[in-house]
């Protein structure tokens, strides 16, 4: 199975000046990543 997670933090602009943001690490997609690997399948881990 092909499987593409996403993680880590991410930025929501509101207008030109501001954003609302997260302070995510991805340590739950790295984890859940290698979780699946562990069990043979393609993993593609897009983190920012």
């Amino acid at each position: 199975m092909k499987i593409l997670i996403t993680a880590g933090g991410t930025t929501e602009p509101i207008d030109t000046v501001r954003g609302i943001t997260n302070f995510a690490t991805g340590s739950l997609g790295k984890f859940t990543a290698e979780e699946f690997l562990e069990h043979g399948h393609h993993v593609i881990l897009l983190a920012g």
